[in-house]
């Protein structure tokens, strides 16, 4: 299990959400960087068991960081959370030990640093998400089984960049609705809930500003 993580992405909301989610799991968050220079860097000065990197940052990308710090430090675990899935290909030719998505949601990327670190998280297909066109792409679930399973509700983070995170699934609409405000206690900003069933979307605002 990991114990101090190093969270390295250029969105400042993406990293107070898994700040948020990852101290939560009772995991250290040693530090944070904005790129993958900065990442190198205090990856050399902290010695964290676990760096977490996004792939598409200004300066030093995120492939580009782990492979510095796969020669820098071979016995470091490092994440790639983007939100592009390339899957094996990409993780054996840049030298990290796994690519998760980021629209598989901030929950698996939790199951991942609970578990042991040779376990590795399906994947999805590539897809970039983005709020452009207000229709999130939700995560690939199990054929629904009755009624009550299509009318299930997907809840996504919304960040001024227009990136979303998938958190989580409710049954009702009131239940998303409650999810919602519950994580806008400690993230306000914007959020997503979409209908599996009719597809329509709805955006809420959570607490005074929009991150």
């Amino acid at each position: 299990m990991a114990s101090r993580v190093l969270i390295v992405d250029d969105n400042e909301g993406v990293r107070r959400l898994i700040r948020a989610c990852v101290e939560s799991i009772g995991l250290d968050v040693c530090g944070e960087a904005e790129n993958g220079l900065l990442g190198v860097q205090r990856a050399k000065q902290l010695s964290p068991d676990v760096v977490l990197l996004d792939l598409s940052m200004p300066g030093m990308n995120g492939a580009e960081a782990a492979s510095v710090l796969r020669s820098a430090m071979p016995d470091l675990h490092i994440v790639l959370f983007t939100m592009y899935e390339f899957g094996d290909a990409l993780a054996a030719a840049v030298g990290v030990d796994v690519v998760l998505c980021k629209t598989d949601g901030i929950s698996k990327l939790m199951s991942y640093l609970q578990g042991p670190r040779s376990t590795a998280i399906p994947s999805i297909p590539d897809r970039p998400l983005s709020a452009s066109n207000q229709q999130p792409v939700r995560p690939v679930r199990p054929t629904p089984t009755s009624a009550r399973d299509l009318e299930s509700f997907d809840i996504f983070r919304m960040f001024d960049s227009g990136d979303l995170v998938w958190l989580g699934a409710a049954e009702t609409l009131e239940e998303a609705t409650a999810q919602v405000h519950s994580f806008g206690v400690s993230q306000p900003g914007k959020y997503v809930i979409r209908s599996l069933k009719s597809e329509n979307t709805t955006t809420i605002e959570v607490g005074r500003g929009v991150n």
